[in-house]
């Protein structure tokens, strides 16, 4: 059996779903009302469903009046969870530990494996995959069924003396233990996680994601494709961490839409993802992700931030091809509108012969470079110029060099280019790039050259030439990223 390619109900859809699938919006996006929706398929005979509600009031102890509530109506949680206030959440998450406290001491009476290995308890089994999250506190079993709480050093401590955080995490982490140990392989089992960061640190997040992808993975091969996980939040540090399963899908829940398309996180989209790594990375460091076509452009902009003195704020982003790079733009913009009021996100492509002007893709500002590849800027006025020459120097240089170097693969390149009329502004020359630095005398990468050119850009420059860096780059470009301010007699000529 494999996941369906929809999951429905009463007008709810979530699309290609995978077995990790996060689903991200802004508050009042109506996350909460979209995962509550499947909520309801638990009344089928052919799902288990296990929905989280977001606010998880009470403390983590055990209430005989919840299990007896539970007793007398199977759904009786269920039912108080779907609200957006759970009164009393961790009194029922505290219930579900001992449940599984209980089957495991039955499945030891009869599994002659587990009863033979001493060092397989509940404790070391399940107790400890919670122990691993906190810090300052461990939960273990006392004389019966109970359970109890100690600080590092010994001192038993009450329920109600947990921090907020600490008694979140053990409910998130019993909750999500329990849904495993009931799945079901005749069933499609699905657990909606509606907000888990609530109340959590981040780093406690980052805990809870790669406890939960942990138990996903940890999975026999009959339940695997049997089992979704859905995550609704807006909280990036969740949202990286979890992005780094081979599960995991994003999709973006709009306003007032019921209508969810899941699209699987690839290796180039797990590698933009420590940008969203603080809820405040945009506040706080103003870095803007920059969207690349290749490594070379990622160190070139890369030694340009550094070189830039914090004049240029970016977080470069690497696309590996043009078809990556669309697929980046489209990511970008969906996460960011998803996730903050104001987004912002640029692009930068090669200019690959072509002059048209690129739409943005909704809050991403796409630009082409006004020349072939980015190593086409090592021969501009200012980059030869830091190197202590310019064009006609490079000439002679060069073919001198040409000369005394016949059996040089490149060498008949590197002569064509001399000889071009437009130094080979549109034309490739990625052979010969490392090159021109060597032929007059520098022993710096070409990258970490032009990078240093463009992290110290300013209004001094000579815009007029158009053999400058500013012409080759774009002033657009440069004036979108902070490095030029507005010129209304130039603006708008790229």
């Amino acid at each position: 059996m494999a996941l369906p390619d929809k999951l429905e109900y009463n007008g709810a859809v979530l699309e290609n779903p995978t077995r990790l699938n996060i689903i991200v919006g802004r508050n009042g996006s109506g996350k909460s009302r979209f995962l509550r929706a499947f909520s309801n398929l638990r009344d089928q005979a052919q799902f288990f469903v296990r929905y989280v509600s977001p606010e998880r009031a009470g403390t983590f102890e055990y209430s005989p009046n919840i299990e007896h509530n539970e007793r007398q109506n199977k759904n009786w949680i269920e039912s108080q969870r779907i609200r957006n206030q759970a009164d009393s959440f961790k009194q029922a998450s505290a219930g579900k530990l001992r449940d599984l406290a209980m089957r495991f001491a039955v499945r030891l009476e009869t599994d002659l494996d587990l009863r033979s290995d001493f060092s397989k308890t509940f404790s070391s089994m399940q107790l400890a995959k919670i122990n691993a999250m906190l810090t300052n506190i461990v939960i273990d079993r006392a004389d019966g069924q109970e359970f109890i709480f100690r600080t590092q050093n010994g001192q038993a401590i009450t329920p109600n003396d947990l921090s907020s955080g600490e008694s979140e995490l053990i409910a998130l982490a019993a909750e999500v233990l329990h849904f495993f140990e009931l799945c079901d392989p005749a069933k499609l089992n699905v657990l909606l996680l509606d907000e888990p960061d609530v109340h959590l640190h981040p780093d406690l997040q980052a805990r809870f994601a790669r406890f939960l992808i942990s138990e996903l993975d940890k999975q026999g091969h009959d339940l695997r494709a049997q089992t979704m996980v859905c995550v609704s939040t807006h909280s990036t540090p969740l949202i990286n961490e979890l992005s780094r399963s081979s599960a995991a899908s994003l999709g973006s829940k709009v306003f007032e839409y019921m209508h969810v398309r899941q699209e699987v996180v690839s290796k180039q989209l797990q590698k933009m993802a420590p940008f969203f790594g603080h809820p405040l990375s945009q506040i706080i460091n103003g870095d803007v992700p920059v969207i690349l076509e290749g490594e070379d452009d990622e160190r070139v902009w890369q030694q340009a931030a550094r070189t830039s003195q914090g004049r240029l704020k970016i977080f470069p982003c690497l696309a590996t091809s043009v078809d990556q790079q669309t697929e980046l733009e489209v990511f970008a913009n969906k996460l960011l509108s998803a996730m903050y009021d104001q987004p912002k996100a640029f692009s930068i492509r090669d200019g690959d012969g072509v002059q048209e002007a690129l739409p943005a893709i909704g809050c991403v500002m796409r630009f082409r470079l006004r020349c072939y590849a980015v190593e086409n800027l090592v021969t501009t006025d200012d980059v030869l110029r830091s190197l202590g020459s310019n064009w006609d120097g490079l000439v002679e240089a060069g073919k001198k060099w040409y000369e005394e170097n016949p059996k040089h693969q490149d060498r008949d390149k590197l002569l064509a280019l001399l000889s071009s009329s437009d130094r080979g502004r549109n034309t490739k020359i990625k052979s010969v790039r490392q090159l021109i630095p060597a032929i007059l005398g520098s022993r710096a990468p070409w990258e970490v050259v032009v990078g240093q050119v463009i992290g110290r850009i300013s209004g001094e420059v000579d815009e007029g030439n158009n053999n400058s860096i500013i012409d080759y780059i774009g002033r657009d470009v440069l004036v979108a990223l902070g490095l030029l301010e507005v010129n209304s007699s130039t603006d708008g000529d790229s």
